[in-house]
């Protein structure tokens, strides 16, 4: 089952100034707030799958330490939730 965000796209608007430079804006970038709203989880949940090795963020930013997921990141957190 894919989510709203994997099956429609999300406008890219997630990264911040300092970021831009560093991912391509033309992307679908979601932060982890956003991730994890969009797919009925919490943040806390996001870190600990990252902490775990489970699903690793995307990119993180340099200079604010910043998760962001990718849109396609979505169908992985659907398996994971699916195997769980």
């Amino acid at each position: 089952m894919k989510t709203a965000a994997c099956q429609y796209g999300i406008p890219s608007t997630a990264a911040s100034d300092a970021d831009r430079g560093r991912i391509n804006m033309n992307d679908d970038y979601l932060t982890i707030g956003q991730m994890a709203e969009l797919n009925h989880v919490s943040s806390q949940t996001l870190r600990l799958y990252d902490k775990k090795g489970l699903l690793s963020p995307a990119y993180q930013g340099e200079s604010n330490g910043y998760r962001y997921y990718h849109v396609d990141q979505c169908e992985r957190l659907d398996f994971i939730h699916t195997m769980k």
